[in-house]
């Protein structure tokens, strides 16, 4: 009478069945007084549910305790759904629990997700049956720890701070990207010159990413606080650069250098910021749990390329040319192995749009031949990945090589859904994503800007032609990987905030101060 709905778990009768089933290869057991518990919310005082979730816990865990010590065989436990409050939040992580006999303590990890503490509620079901025939948990594995469950409560609360923050933050970004846009927009048209305030605000939303990059150093707790560290961090770096770049285009050049280099270092040394990044990927939408997301792979690959512009328009010497195509290579590299970035989209995306721009920077024209040479080098680059990664990570083989099996077993038609999952993907969220509003305005505005369409417009970029020729380099790129990702949306308009920025920057300032 005192338990919601009026019945509860019947623990003893509980225990007395496993007795008679202890013969049985497989066990599964329900326990559903928190479920009651979670439907019944709605009509208890915040203490009494607080109070009897507490008492339910207790039994599950005084239960579990009396099957460990009936037997030696393994105990999964697992949480179907988190609890009702967190559902209703979207906080979708829910615990799961395995007891192996001698086993010391650690945190769960698997080979697919290749994060510590996150898993798949997929997986459950393999790893049923490799318990059941004997075999280790595949594809999850212990990573010894040891104060594991203090560990996985900071994780978690990181996870959901950054999950809470994400949205208002990055929604202020994109509000803040439009409104300079345009104004800058309306300032060309007007030929009004305001080269202090305008150079700070472009720089600021260039460096945005870069400081997102680093707030997880800070671990903000709240919104607000998330909101007013990376708008610090963003505006001191823009300072930085407006400074060390003596208000001209090096001032770009030095910001779109180290958040390239930062994001690549970052993704060699396991991501661990960018895994932690209000721009990076979420784990509770089980999108990605590795490599490096759209919203950085976007940024990554045009703020490379505005970068090797830039570079080679100071300066045309041969070491210098030299060092920049390597420095492309080794982002492609970054961006498309699966031990690092594993993002298929923004490496085709870098395979097409990276030799095009080398094309454009060394002024020679694009011809059917090379992009036929394109074309092969990607198929080539594809095959030699998906080989590499299953010949040296069998047990845990990045999305590409998992598709690469399929086709292999079933046909073309794996090939077939990803094609159409992305399609699908691409076209919802070019209806309800943030990123299509700066996508539209940024892509605009460029255009309108590499049309030239007016003398005043005209002569700030035709001073700059290898800066132009980068630009349409980055501009191609974006395209491409709007239509390889599966958010492709996301990809394109992150990336084509470096080339916008770069673009006003050139028709707003003065042309002493541009150079």
């Amino acid at each position: 009478p005192d338990w919601p709905f009026g019945g509860r778990t019947d623990y003893g009768a509980l225990s007395a069945a496993v007795s008679h089933y202890r013969h049985a290869d497989l066990i599964v057991i329900e326990l559903g007084d928190l479920a009651r518990l979670d439907a019944y919310r709605d009509r208890m005082s915040e203490e009494q549910w607080i109070s009897c979730r507490a008492r339910a816990i207790a039994k599950m865990s005084d239960f579990i305790g009396t099957l460990l010590q009936q037997g030696e065989t393994p105990l999964l436990v697992v949480t179907p759904t988190p609890r009702a409050d967190r559902l209703g939040r979207g906080y979708w992580l829910a615990p799961t629990l395995l007891l192996m006999p001698d086993q010391p303590a650690g945190i769960i990890t698997s080979r697919h997700t290749r994060r510590a503490g996150i898993a798949s509620n997929i997986e459950v079901a393999h790893v049923v049956l490799s318990l059941v025939q004997g075999l280790p948990p595949e594809p999850w594995f212990s990573q010894a720890h040891p104060d594991a469950l203090s560990r996985l409560a900071s994780d978690y609360e990181f996870i959901i701070n950054t999950y809470d923050q994400r949205k208002p933050v990055l929604q202020s970004y994109v509000i803040f990207c439009i409104a300079v846009f345009l104004f800058s927009a309306l300032i060309i048209v007007n030929r009004q010159r305001r080269p202090a305030v305008w150079h700070i605000a472009l720089l600021s939303i260039t460096a945005f990413p870069l400081a997102l990059l680093i707030l997880p150093l800070l671990a903000p707790s709240s919104v607000g606080t998330a909101l007013f560290f990376s708008a610090v961090i963003a505006v001191l770096l823009a300072l930085s650069a407006w400074h060390l770049g003596r208000r001209s285009l090096h001032s770009f050049l030095l910001i779109l250098g180290a958040t390239a280099v930062a994001l690549c270092l970052d993704q060699i040394t396991r991501a661990n910021l960018i895994q932690r990044s209000i721009l990076g990927y979420d784990c509770i939408g089980g999108a990605r749990y590795y490599g490096i997301g759209n919203e950085y792979v976007g940024v990554l690959l045009t703020s490379s390329v505005m970068f090797a512009g830039i570079l080679l328009q100071m300066s045309r010497l041969r070491h210098i040319r030299l060092m920049t195509f390597l420095f492309l290579a080794v982002v492609t590299l970054v961006v498309g192995a699966p031990w690092w970035g594993a993002n298929n989209g923004g490496a085709i995306a870098a395979l097409v749009g990276f030799p095009l721009t080398m094309l454009l920077l060394l002024e020679i024209p694009v011809t059917w031949r090379h992009l036929a040479i394109i074309a092969l080098s990607i198929a080539a680059t594809a095959t030699l990945v998906i080989i590499a990664d299953l010949c040296f990570w069998p047990q845990g083989p990045s999305h590409l090589a998992l598709l690469a099996r399929k086709i292999v077993a079933e046909g073309a038609q794996p090939l077939v859904t990803v094609v159409s999952r992305k399609i699908a993907m691409n076209i919802r969220l070019f209806r309800y994503t943030i990123w299509t509003r700066v996508l539209v305005v940024s892509l605009a505005i460029t255009l309108w800007l590499l049309q030239r369409p007016t003398t005043w417009v005209r002569k700030p970029l035709e001073r700059f032609p290898v800066v132009l020729a980068g630009t349409k380099g980055a501009l191609i790129t974006a395209i491409v990987a709007l239509l390889v990702n599966d958010s492709g949306v996301v990809a394109a308009a992150t990336a084509m905030i470096p080339v916008t920025t770069v673009l006003l920057f050139l028709n707003i300032t003065p042309g002493q101060q541009q150079g």
